[in-house]
């Protein structure tokens, strides 16, 4: 199951680069601009709501990130990698969509590209449409903590109910 999956991501991938890069060329890059914004910002949000799940829910796995790891730490640690994952994928995001605003005006400076601005409109067309689908990858991993929550919510119920149990038959006797 995990190699069809992966199969079926690389699939996607390269089905919205190659679309991607072959519509792309027809549009402007000042069309393309606010959509490299919206990704900027998304990612801006992400980071920060990701970065408060983590504090809410892992605060001994943050200070225990500066101290010494031990074992015990295995399944703590898994859940805190599960949510630093978004937060990484934003911050790789945000990473190319400053780079592509910075390089944009210097290569408009470069007269022998401007023989290749399909391609380049294309290509960065298809370097949008791949952050965008790591972004929506991002956004569906946001779910974690909610389920994280609502786990810890049951766990938080159950006990109780057996508390509440406990004590009806102890006070019956």
């Amino acid at each position: 199951m995990t190699k069809l999956f992966m199969l079926a991501k690389i699939l996607i991938v390269i089905a919205v680069l190659f679309f991607s890069f072959i519509f792309g060329r027809n549009i402007p890059f000042q069309d393309q601009l606010p959509l490299y914004e919206s990704l900027r910002t998304t990612s801006a949000i992400i980071f920060g709501v990701m970065g408060a799940w983590i504090a809410l829910i892992c605060p001994e796995m943050l200070s225990s990130v500066i101290s010494v790891y031990s074992k015990k730490d295995d399944d703590k640690y898994s859940r805190f990698k599960l949510l630093i994952r978004p937060m990484r994928y934003s911050t790789i995001i945000l990473m190319f969509v400053l780079l592509i605003i910075f390089i944009n005006p210097l290569v408009r400076q470069i007269s022998f590209l401007c023989d290749y601005a399909l391609q380049l409109r294309g290509f960065s067309f298809a370097i949008l449409g791949l952050l965008t689908m790591l972004q929506l990858w991002s956004v569906l991993l946001t779910f974690i903590p909610t389920d994280f929550l609502e786990t810890h919510m049951e766990k938080k119920k159950a006990n109780q109910n057996m508390v509440d149990e406990y004590t009806k038959r102890n006070i019956k006797r």
